[in-house]
């Protein structure tokens, strides 16, 4: 048995339009969730802490900041440049360690462990034309 359907020219535009309608709806939807995960990610969840701890110190060491302020131990470059990059409200303590965990440096600012904290740690090898002197630099941060 076979079923045949017949669709005029009016039918396939009403498809085409219902299609159009679809596509703009989805593109609004998907627009709206991004901007809120957005918003969400920027209100300090945890994970965005960690995040920004990350970046924090990936753009130091790009710069050329970090590796030479850690091995002068220039405690007050190093706060200049945290207190630069990081938003308001938002805590650090920054240690940096020796290869065997002997503490070198600290600089802390308003940084009191809460619920919401993130870090991350970086190791520098060396400085150029440095022996290889291994540094580990953390960055705690919280809200």
């Amino acid at each position: 048995m076979k079923i045949k359907v017949k669709v005029g020219r009016r039918g396939q535009a009403r498809i085409v339009e219902g299609l159009i309608a679809i596509t703009i709806i989805l593109v609004g939807a998907t627009s709206a969730v991004y901007s809120v995960a957005l918003k969400e990610g920027y209100a300090g969840l945890p994970r965005g802490l960690d995040e920004l701890a990350s970046s924090t110190l990936s753009t130091m060491l790009r710069s050329g900041v970090l590796a030479d302020a850690v091995y002068r131990l220039d405690a007050s470059t190093l706060k200049a440049r945290l207190e630069a990059l990081l938003p308001a409200g938002v805590g650090y303590d920054l240690s940096v360690y020796d290869a065997n965990w002997n503490l070198m440096t600290r600089v802390e600012h308003g940084y009191k462990p809460t619920a919401q904290t993130g870090s991350a740690v970086l190791i520098l090898v060396s400085n150029e034309g440095q022996p290889v002197s291994p540094r580990i630099v953390v960055l705690n941060l919280a809200r």
